[in-house]
């Protein structure tokens, strides 16, 4: 039964909901002027032919860097900068754009068959990320600085990540597709292959021993320390090198949780490391550039568990530049890189490991029998 008393409160409320909903509607529309304030849209096409032997995800990934490379360079925001900048530092700050910058970004596929591959990219930019590209990049100009890695986001590319609006590849090219006429592995190898190299003479007492290996192991265990095994780095040619290598245990040799063995029977861990992409593509007559991907990789030897770190770059550098020193250079930075993560992640596993054996507890409970009334 109605009552006069709830009829009334029923009419006001109702006369409430024109007002909460125009004040909503005013909500929204200023919240869409503030963002649109600030923000450009970016647009790039482009098409890229398709090379004999060539895998089609090989040729989507160089359109879709040349069309998201047209669609910021043309920004009109970029006119003056385009003018005040040479070349080189100009194609920097639009791949910066592209790789650490662009939201919201799609990459759709219009045009495929078997000859050619066509894309075009959208997305959007913050006006302040624009500004701020332009303020460094001439910054760097003028003080004639050199820094040529524009990507870094510590995994793929987008481009690299990217599916095309009819979905993912089909599985025939899901499978290890052959190095492109401009993969390094082509011209020479990253890297000076270890047998070419005379390796120092080493006396017997440099050799370790099976009672020296077991004094460092009891040393080892003695002081908390996890044992670790560097496995030789791996290439996306089949091949495998111990020389960068050495980079990841010099950096486990610096921690105070890790001891570096020779044996990998006495592990706790296994770091393993790839170069899974190596590839220069040239941008003019002048400039090429080189893409770079590589993984750390950990696993725990008790329980099996895995813990991988990828890292991504993009380098712009002179053709006249010797590419095998500019990717030895690459390389090692990407491994310190992504080396650190994972001796991070393992000191804190070791820690936890060392505090379960037997280290006292950081917070000591308290019993309820004699714990104070009305403590906390």
């Amino acid at each position: 039964m109605v009552t006069l008393r709830s009829a009334v409160c029923l009419l006001f409320l109702l006369s409430l909901a024109p007002v909460a909903f125009a004040a909503g509607k005013d909500d929204v529309s200023l919240d869409t002027a503030s963002l649109d304030k600030d923000v450009t849209s970016v647009y790039g096409t482009d098409c890229e032919k398709v090379k004999p032997g060539e895998a089609r995800s090989t040729v989507r990934v160089r359109v879709t860097d040349k069309a998201s490379y047209l669609a910021v360079s043309s920004l009109p925001d970029l006119r003056n900068a385009k003018v005040e900048l040479n070349e080189h530092d100009f194609n920097v700050m639009v791949y910066n754009l592209v790789d650490n910058n662009i939201e919201d970004m799609a990459i759709r596929t219009t045009k495929q068959t078997p000859e050619e591959i066509c894309v075009e990219v959208t997305g959007y930019i913050s006006g302040k990320n624009i500004f701020a590209a332009i303020d460094e990049a001439l910054d760097r100009q003028k003080n004639g600085e050199e820094d040529n890695v524009t990507a870094e986001n510590g995994g793929l590319a987008p481009s690299d990540l990217a599916e095309t609006e009819n979905g993912p590849l089909p599985e025939a090219e899901a499978k290890p597709e052959q190095p492109a006429k401009t993969d390094l592995a082509e011209k020479e190898p990253l890297y000076t292959p270890d047998e070419s190299i005379p390796p120092p003479p080493v006396s017997e007492e440099q050799t370790p021993s099976a009672e020296q290996e077991k004094e460092d192991y009891l040393q080892a265990k003695a002081a908390s320390k996890g044992l670790i095994y560097i496995t030789p780095t791996e290439f996306f040619n089949k091949t495998t090198s111990a020389k960068y290598a050495e980079i990841l245990r010099e950096m486990f040799v610096k921690s105070d949780y890790f001891y570096v063995t020779d044996k990998i029977e006495l592990a706790d861990y296994v770091i393993g490391s790839k170069v899974l992409r190596a590839k220069v593509d040239p941008i003019n007559k002048d400039t090429n550039r080189m893409q770079m991907v590589i993984a750390v990789e950990s696993r725990n030897t008790d329980s099996g568990e895995t813990e991988t770190e990828h890292q991504n770059r993009f380098v712009l550098f002179s053709s006249s530049e010797n590419e095998q020193k500019v990717a030895a250079k690459l390389m090692k930075q990407l491994f310190e890189k992504a080396a650190d993560k994972i001796i991070t992640e393992l000191e804190i596993a070791q820690r936890r490991k060392n505090n379960d054996a037997g280290l006292p507890a950081v917070i000591t409970p308290v019993s309820t029998s004699t714990a104070k009334k009305g403590a906390l």
